[in-house]
């Protein structure tokens, strides 16, 4: 039960966190709120040892949910290959919005242009929010639940 173990050090030591329940492979999880995810993911690298942002994923729950977007964050330790899972909500449905951990992560750079992209989220603070995946003007986001599934006219495409 050492990622339970995990799991339950971060709430204790940080009791704005939220367990989250884990997926099949019991990585250990938390819920984090917007205005804390820097603090919180600064101290994981720095006093935690947490030093590589995997892979970060946005989510959107569905339309009526709320919160209906999220981003979930997938961090580890080199030394030890352990994963921590991180999900945060954004509070606005309508223009979801998080904290870029770019400056913290550089790998979070294409990552957030990527999420931002494919589901609208704003990233404040991004050093770089140009579109990654979309040429600009393209209206919409691809992977939001209430995008047409016939796709968009995309007759002023640059391309």
């Amino acid at each position: 039960m050492k990622n339970q173990s995990l799991q339950d050090e971060l709430c204790a030591q940080f009791p704005f966190l939220t367990p989250r329940i884990g997926g099949a492979d019991a990585t250990p999880a938390v819920n984090v709120p917007p205005a804390k995810l820097r603090e919180f993911v600064a101290a994981l690298r720095e006093t935690e040892g947490f030093d590589t942002l995997a892979d970060l994923a946005g989510c959107d729950w569905g339309v009526g949910i709320s919160p209906r977007f999220s981003v979930i964050y997938h961090f580890q330790r080199s030394l030890t290959r352990e994963y921590l899972r991180i999900a945060c909500a954004a509070s606005d449905d309508n223009t979801p919005t998080l904290p870029s951990l770019a400056s913290l992560y550089p790998a979070a750079n294409w990552l957030e242009r990527e999420a931002a992209d494919l589901f609208g989220f704003c990233f404040d603070g991004h050093p770089d929010p140009r579109p990654l995946l979309l040429w600009e003007g393209f209206q919409g986001h691809p992977l939001r639940k209430d995008f047409p599934l016939a796709g968009t006219d995309t007759t002023s495409s640059p391309f």
